[in-house]
């Protein structure tokens, strides 16, 4: 049996979706996401994530001795903040015998960089899972929690939904068949600095369909040449295929020779498809 998960509403506190099964192998009754007067909750999350060599960005902000309390994660999350507006969920399991702990934290973001133009392309962005509770099937369900949350929160609004991991485990996740609905579509590559290392970091998008309407109907208004017909084949690939069939690179040189051929603005800057291009640039995809 799988409860449903709330989000929203003035409540501090809302319950996540988790299958009976599951709780019962984990010894809890429950699971909850709690977005509001979090730092305190953060602290032993935090020291964990400190001693890991892994891409997590909020590492930048930990400091390398000495205690990490409140006021370190208060600045965590401020900084956060201030790089684009950011909602951070902390997820935690009330056990059988009433207590609680914290067993993870993730977030969303609202844009990719806080100067980037656009809305309807939020970020399923940083999320960390305590090291006892991995290989229990609970990232996948913090994913499915924030993936709805951004479906609510954005609604016909949304146009994309991005999630980037150098992590493979939250590739499978992702995209394995029928797991989200609209998918998650592998359309490109970045390289990530964390702590002085490059991570190649696979980059996915969850296309809402009336978004991926608005760009085909867009890309008709080229017409038939053999430039617009190589745009729209790569546009409909990357929409529903992704790589290695079709990356987002590749869009903006396939648009403009349509431009050209036709004779039409199809990177205005409030259209589809040029919103779609500034994306890929902003996030950045490099490959």
């Amino acid at each position: 049996m799988l409860k449903i998960a709330k989000t929203g509403g003035r409540s501090n506190s809302r319950a996540v979706a988790v299958r009976s099964e599951s709780l019962e192998a984990l010894g809890w009754s429950a699971l909850h996401a709690e977005d509001r007067h979090i730092a305190v909750r953060l602290p032993p999350l935090l020291q964990e994530l400190r001693l890991e060599p892994c891409a997590h960005s909020w590492r930048h902000h930990l400091p390398t001795s000495g205690a990490v309390d409140a006021s370190v994660a208060e600045v965590l999350l401020d900084e956060e903040e201030a790089v684009r507006p950011t909602k951070t969920f902390v997820y935690v399991a009330k056990r059988l015998d009433g207590s609680d702990e914290i067993v993870a934290a993730a977030s969303v973001s609202e844009r990719i960089k806080s100067s980037f133009p656009y809305e309807g392309f939020p970020v399923l962005a940083r999320c960390y899972v305590r090291p006892n509770y991995r290989g229990r099937g609970l990232y996948g369900v913090i994913l499915r929690h924030r993936f709805e949350y951004c479906l609510q929160r954005w609604g016909d609004e949304l146009r994309a939904i991005h999630l980037g991991s150098g992590d493979t485990s939250v590739w499978w996740v992702a995209t394995r068949l029928e797991a989200f609905s609209p998918p998650f579509l592998h359309i490109g590559h970045e390289d990530l600095e964390v702590a002085g290392t490059i991570h190649d970091v696979r980059d996915l998008l969850a296309f809402s369909p009336a978004y991926v309407q608005r760009l085909v109907r867009q890309g008709q208004t080229a017409g038939n040449g053999p430039a617009a017909k190589a745009m729209m084949d790569h546009l409909r690939a990357l929409t529903t295929e992704g790589l290695p069939k079709a990356g987002i690179v590749a869009l903006r040189p396939l648009v403009e020779a349509a431009e050209a051929e036709a004779g039409v603005d199809l990177l205005a800057e409030e259209s589809p498809l040029n919103r779609l291009v500034t994306l890929g640039e902003a996030i950045p995809v490099v490959r």
